[in-house]
Formats: C-alpha cells, sequence, structure tokens
C-alpha cells in the first residue's frame, strides 16, 4: 500500500523506464541507478502529491544485508526538499525496516 505523509505519497520506480521519467521529469540523474535497482542493491521512490500525482522530489535508499539506508532525498534539479518530503521519507524507512529480514548466517 501507498505511503502518505501531509499530502505526498511515494511511489515505487520498479522499471528502467520508470526512473527514465522520473529523471527526465525531475532533471536529475534518476536513470543513473537502473543496474543498481535491478540488482535489488537500490531502491529509487518518486515523491507525489496525492491530489494531483505531480511530482515532487526522489528518494533513494541503499539494500543489503544491514537493512535499508537512507541514501538521498532530490527535489527538481537537485534541490533541497521540505520537510514534508524528509517525514515521508522517514516513514518509508520505518515501513522498509519493519518488512526487513537480515539474510540467515551462513555457517
Amino acid at each position: 500500500s501507498d505511503i502518505e505523509c501531509h499530502g505526498l505519497k511515494a511511489v515505487v520506480l520498479d522499471s528502467a523506464w520508470a526512473l527514465w521519467q522520473e529523471g527526465q521529469a525531475m532533471r536529475h540523474c534518476a536513470s543513473a541507478f537502473t543496474e543498481r535497482c535491478q540488482a535489488k542493491e537500490y531502491l529509487m521512490l518518486s515523491v507525489r502529491r496525492v491530489d494531483t500525482d505531480a511530482r515532487v522530489a526522489t528518494i533513494g535508499f541503499k539494500l543489503g544485508d544491514a537493512g535499508p539506508v537512507l541514501d538521498q532525498m532530490a527535489g527538481v534539479s537537485n534541490e533541497l526538499v521540505s520537510g514534508e518530503v524528509r517525514c515521508l521519507a522517514e516513514a518509508c524507512a520505518q515501513k522498509m525496516w519493519r518488512q526487513f529480514k537480515p539474510a540467515p548466517d551462513v555457517k
């Protein structure tokens, strides 16, 4: 289910096309993360307004055995993000941590 905070929602960028579209719309390098996302080493989320679906920012998480780590947040042309975007990023991080299961120890 979508995560919402202060009228914003997070949309998973789940394909090379979605990453390319995000980069074009937001004028930043989201598509440069395509290989890392395909390898499940990275997760990118598009932050959009709930009411209009307008893109506001992009959030990136590093994924690994230690769990998800918030890596970056960027607005249009890599501008700084608002407190509302930071709130949504924190809500996403909390949800990902609740779902995170560390890899079993290899003996």
